[in-house]
């Protein structure tokens, strides 16, 4: 997000957005004409004793956030996992093919809809963003994973191990893609009184077993050996297959998708910031 530019002085409140009595008095009294809201808690791997929280602060959180802010336009963060397993040719940013199997996607789900709510009975508008397995600089998940293991065991004598037998595809989208359509999400012309959805992605798919691969070449040229063992099955609530259609996304915030060679270039990104997060814990310790 560096890229865009601030027209005027930045406040960070670290608060709990289930609570955000303490920033009220920071509020103009006409409101925030825009409300980004990407709080999320929880992961499609989600352990029993955390959903509890992870509803609270996806719909919650954002319906305390609405009523805080009083923005004109909500601009949502949503995710791939409300398709479940999608069709082969990409879930279409439409509610007939949310069908999640994981209770992360079923809020993200239950989130959506409650901002379609809030648009309808409000006039305002609001813009949902089912994003991609978001890549690059700074990102967390399979990437930082693989990272870190090879950071244990750099002479690759434990492999690592990934599930579904390297076939789990999804929808890699580098975040200088997202940021691109974020920058223009405050602004971009939506008809009021109702919720927009798009997809953010590339618009094709990558196995887990083929991100594997660039991450493993990257780490060799760092000295790192990655040896990776496949079990059969993804965990559960983890879906084979979440591809995403595009195309709507791209004409109404008029962006190309990413090339592949883009994508790559993101991963060996997201490796380098990760190890060298990690270089530099260790140097602190010691």
């Amino acid at each position: 997000m560096d890229s865009i530019e601030l027209k005027s002085e930045v406040k960070h409140f670290p608060v709990d957005v289930c609570n955000l009595a303490p920033i009220e008095t920071h509020v103009p009294k006409e409101g925030f004409p825009v409300l980004l809201h990407m709080a999320a808690a929880g992961t499609v791997i989600t352990e029993l004793n955390a959903i509890p929280r992870m509803f609270e602060v996806t719909l919650g959180g954002m319906l305390k956030s609405i009523d805080t802010f009083r923005p004109e336009r909500v601009i949502y963060s949503s995710s791939c996992s409300v398709y479940g397993n999608s069709a082969r040719v990409g879930g279409q940013p439409v509610w007939e093919d949310v069908r999640p199997i994981s209770s992360y996607g079923l809020s993200k789900a239950a989130a959506e809809r409650t901002l379609h709510q809030w648009a309808n009975q409000s006039g305002k508008t609001g813009i949902v963003l089912r994003l991609g397995n978001v890549i690059g600089w700074g990102c967390a998940g399979l990437i930082t994973y693989l990272v870190r293991h090879a950071f244990r065991f750099p002479d690759g004598s434990v492999p690592a191990s990934m599930r579904g037998e390297g076939k789990v595809f999804r929808d890699y989208v580098p975040v200088s893609h997202v940021v691109q359509v974020l920058e223009k999400s405050p602004t971009v012309k939506m008809t009021p009184g109702k919720s927009h959805v798009f997809n953010v992605g590339t618009g094709r798919t990558m196995s887990n077993g083929e991100v594997s691969v660039v991450v493993r070449e990257w780490l060799a040229t760092q000295g790192y050996k990655l040896n990776i063992v496949y079990t059969a099955e993804p965990a559960f609530g983890e879906s084979w297959y979440a591809g995403l259609r595009t195309e709507s996304m791209e004409e109404a915030f008029e962006v190309e998708p990413p090339p592949i060679e883009v994508v790559h270039d993101a991963i060996r990104d997201g490796s380098e910031s990760f190890l060298e997060r990690l270089s530099n814990q260790t140097s602190a310790g010691t």
